[in-house]
């Protein structure tokens, strides 16, 4: 591995991609092509621009890195639905994240709720969980 310094790291891609039930998810995406993949899924209150600073670092790296905002968070669509924010629709959504970046599995991590959106994505898709990223995430987030 290469080891860059904190201003070499790579930009983004912003984009939307459809979430599960055809909401738009706004998602960054570091280094396209590079491997292995890792998703990051922020802390609650957070946007996805938390993961900037780790993911363009990893990038810069060769590591293809994506971040999204969840339900309710930043750019992303604010459904009316107060059931349109479960633990199901935000697994189904990384899901989604993951087929749109054609990640057939991931490095999946996440910070408090992010975390917490982690280990739900992985008791669920374990076969498309490479590793487990967990950061200061406790019961129930």
């Amino acid at each position: 591995m290469r080891m860059v310094n904190a201003t070499s790291r790579a930009a983004p891609e912003r984009t939307a991609v459809p979430g599960a039930d055809g909401l738009p998810l706004a998602l960054d995406v570091w280094n396209a092509q590079g491997s292995p993949c890792l998703l990051f899924a922020h802390g609650f209150g957070q946007t996805r621009q938390a993961w900037n600073g780790s993911a363009g670092a990893l990038a810069a790296n060769g590591m293809r890195c994506a971040s999204f905002d969840m339900r309710g968070h930043g750019q992303r669509d604010y459904p009316a639905d107060p059931s349109a924010y479960s633990e199901a629709a935000t697994v189904a959504d990384m899901a989604a994240i993951l087929d749109a970046v054609g990640a057939k599995s991931a490095v999946i991590g996440g910070l408090s709720l992010g975390g917490y959106m982690s280990l739900a994505f992985h008791r669920v898709h374990a076969s498309r969980t490479n590793a487990l990223l967990i950061i200061d995430t406790g019961p129930g987030f």
